[in-house]
């Protein structure tokens, strides 16, 4: 496993993690943050709708036709003046089909309120951990500029639509007596089926 935060911190993220409220996202919610179904100007627009709708909170996704697993835990810090910052542990991986798995983490502060549009790309401001800029760190920034447009529609009721998540609770109770940890809850994200159409 390659990990790019210390090896002090991992306990830290899952702490996060097993606090976070956990949202699994379909493939057509992912491929829509692909096609280019907004202009310029709505992309800038929508830094309002930028808001963790959990406190810490897991995202996860797949590429459609890649074997690559994302995931992001997103929590707010206090910054300077107290202003709230967005930090991000960002993982991908793989599980091979010899049973070997590795995965990656990266920690930063995503800048949403920095989103600009520089040579027909869309850029936003991300430091890592102790507050230094990331700006030639090419994956960190696609990255966030992915989890950016996730948050955006996960808030816009009008195209996301949240499928609730399954009751574990007796399959979790079961897992305890065995002495096995208990299945995370997810609720899947979707587009709306109007939009899907």
């Amino acid at each position: 496993m390659a990990v790019f935060i210390p090896y002090g911190d991992i306990d830290k993220f899952q702490d996060k993690l097993q606090l976070a409220h956990k949202f699994q996202l379909t493939n057509a919610f992912v491929s829509a943050t692909f096609s280019s179904l907004a202009t310029p100007e709505t992309i800038l627009k929508a830094k309002e709708w930028f808001a963790l709708i959990h406190d810490p909170m897991w995202l996860e996704w797949q590429l459609p036709g890649n074997k690559l697993r994302f995931g992001a835990v997103l929590y707010s810090k206090p910054v300077i003046n107290d202003q709230p910052g967005t930090m991000c542990y960002f993982i991908h991986g793989r599980t091979e089909e010899d049973g070997m798995q590795w995965f990656e983490i990266y920690h930063f502060r995503l800048f949403p309120e920095t989103l600009k549009q520089e040579n027909g790309e869309f850029k936003m401001d991300i430091e890592d951990a102790d507050g230094l800029s990331m700006a030639e760190e090419q994956f960190q920034h696609m990255s966030s500029m992915m989890i950016f447009d996730f948050i955006v529609r996960l808030n816009s009721p009008r195209i996301t639509d949240f499928r609730p998540p399954e009751d574990l609770s007796r399959i979790n109770k079961k897992r305890a007596q065995l002495g096995r940890f208990p299945l995370c809850v997810y609720q899947v994200v979707d587009l709306n089926k109007e939009i899907k159409h």
